[in-house]
């Protein structure tokens, strides 16, 4: 088995132009590495084979139903498909690196020696959209971004082919206590009563879920609450992988050192923070 590619999600003909940039930075960095897109047949990806060979990259593909790139809810369900997974059988683990990503310094080969089933940028739960800051005693937990993310396919392949329960007893106690604590609704009385019953207790009924996927995985399999439980790292092992929400705030409590990528750089204080060191690339 092949140790580690890098999987570049894509879903129209033409990038922006950061995405271009962010293109760039990766091919340049992670060209050692098998480079694919995932994207579906339909798609004139002629681009970005253009900007890959100026690397001397060739880039491969990974094939899927074009249904499942119309939107941010067919991305959810691509990635919390089992066949996805499976597509990457050949390689222990793969890098997700979103076209808003940057990859600072080649340092995948680490990071896989590490031996985690999922990392990527910690995040402050309830944080992202609503701005929730650690300036304010919020905490950062885990590893949650899945933009700029290392998976170990075994992990979720095993995962997502389970057949048996994939919460532990207190796992669906706690669930069904945290439905309550939402309030008795006819929908979640009947999350309840199907937690109660096992039907919910399923992995195929557990991945319908309408929560984004990289939430999905953490919230549910990195909380001590599944038989499945996936092994990510703390925080603090985090951010060194990876910066997302509040980037200069990391920065400062990584000891000012860059990490090995970040995820949505123009969105978390571009001008501020990450302007200093992506205006026509960087790396360490």
């Amino acid at each position: 088995m092949n140790k580690v590619c890098v999987a570049i999600p894509v879903y129209k003909k033409q990038p922006s132009p950061d995405e271009i940039q962010s293109l760039n930075q990766c091919f340049a960095v992670l060209k050692k590495y098998p480079i694919f897109l995932v994207t579906f047949e339909q798609l004139d990806t002629g681009f970005y084979a253009d900007l890959a060979a100026k690397h001397s990259v060739t880039l491969q593909k990974k094939l899927f139903d074009a249904s499942l790139f119309a939107n941010i809810d067919g991305y959810n369900r691509l990635t919390k498909d089992v066949d996805f997974y499976k597509a990457f059988s050949d390689f222990e683990f793969f890098l997700i690196y979103q076209p808003d990503a940057w990859v600072f310094s080649d340092q995948l080969e680490y990071w896989c020696s590490q031996n985690y089933d999922y990392i990527g940028a910690p995040w402050i739960p309830g944080g992202g959209e609503i701005d929730l800051s650690p300036y304010d005693g919020y905490k950062f937990v885990k590893s949650g971004n899945g933009g700029f993310s290392l998976r170990k396919t075994e992990y979720f392949v095993r995962l997502l082919s389970a057949k048996g329960a994939v919460y532990t007893k207190e796992g669906v106690a706690r669930k069904i206590e945290n439905l309550k604590k939402q309030g008795l609704s006819i929908k979640n009385m009947l999350k309840i009563a199907a937690l109660k019953c096992g039907y919910a207790n399923r992995i195929n009924v557990a991945v319908q879920s309408k929560r984004s996927e990289d939430r999905f995985y953490i919230d549910n399999f990195a909380a001590g609450i599944s038989n499945y439980e996936m092994n990510t790292p703390e925080p603090e092992i985090a951010m060194q992988f990876a910066f997302e929400q509040w980037p200069e705030y990391l920065y400062k409590q990584n000891g000012e050192k860059l990490p090995f990528g970040c995820h949505a750089y123009k969105k978390y204080n571009y001008e501020g923070f990450y302007s200093h060191f992506i205006k026509g690339g960087y790396e360490l």
